[in-house]
């Protein structure tokens, strides 16, 4: 692959998390008038389903760019995450103060993303040790974009208690996951210095 394609690749994957990110106004607007509109649930699902879709193709066009050009994708490694996080919590968000769903879900999605985020920032800052998505915080980020389609497929109520605990339970332990590996970074860099 040449480096042309390489840099292709990269930039239609930054455009595809571009776009992710400037949807949130949008998902915001339809998941509160799908409260009122019953038949704009079947959109908002189609939407949620083309964002998380443009998550997983943006995901592997990066790392086919990647192995072709040294330095990686900064842009990328930064605003990929932050988009999904703005986009699934905006939607729990709106989900919750439009009375479609708990508060409690929506402030415990909320709580963990934006403590990844500046406690990630702050240890950057401090120890710059830049932040490294780990296996528990995919699968969250991933049952939290799949549970936020299930809820506007109205499934039968026992399937919605199952995910809503599943999906909670997930959450927190991505979150005492990065917890800890934040922890362990600020060890790890503290004793490396002389």
């Amino acid at each position: 692959m040449s480096r042309q394609i390489a840099r292709l690749l990269l930039s239609t994957a930054n455009f595809l998390t571009l776009l992710r990110l400037l949807a949130t106004p949008v998902v915001v607007v339809m998941v509160w008038r799908s409260a009122e509109s019953p038949e704009l649930r079947s959109a908002v699902v189609i939407l949620l389903i083309a964002l998380q879709a443009t998550d997983v193709l943006d995901g592997f066009l990066a790392r086919a760019g990647q192995r072709h050009l040294e330095g990686g994708n900064r842009f990328g490694e930064i605003v990929d995450p932050l988009a999904d996080k703005l986009y699934i919590g905006a939607a729990y968000l709106t989900l919750a103060l439009s009375g479609q769903f708990h508060l409690w879900f929506a402030c415990l999605v909320i709580v963990r993303d934006v403590s990844i985020v500046l406690g990630w920032s702050f240890i950057f800052y401090r120890v710059g040790v830049a932040i490294q998505p780990n296996i528990a915080g995919k699968v969250a980020d991933s049952f939290q974009a799949i549970f936020l389609i299930a809820i506007f497929l109205d499934l039968a109520p026992q399937l919605m208690l199952f995910g809503t605990i599943a999906t909670a339970g997930i959450v927190v332990f991505s979150g005492l996951s990065y917890a800890m590996t934040a922890c362990q970074s600020v060890g790890t860099a503290a004793n490396s210095k002389p």
